[in-house]
């Protein structure tokens, strides 16, 4: 009987994710840049200025 209630759990599960409006990769790939995302944006803007600085200095 327990087994047969962790079965209909998963599958509950399984169903709640496939038929979420932005799907299951989706969905993913949302909380992954939710975290990557910042970190992506602070890179960009710390190279370009950092070439900046450096092609103001000469060194560019």
């Amino acid at each position: 009987m327990r087994r047969l209630l962790k079965t209909i759990q998963i599958m509950v599960i399984i169903v709640f994710y496939l038929t979420q409006a932005e799907g299951f990769v989706t969905g993913m790939a949302v909380k992954m840049f939710s975290i990557a995302g910042p970190v992506i944006v602070f890179g960009t803007v710390a190279s370009v200025l950092y070439g900046v600085i450096l092609v103001l200095l000469g060194g560019g």
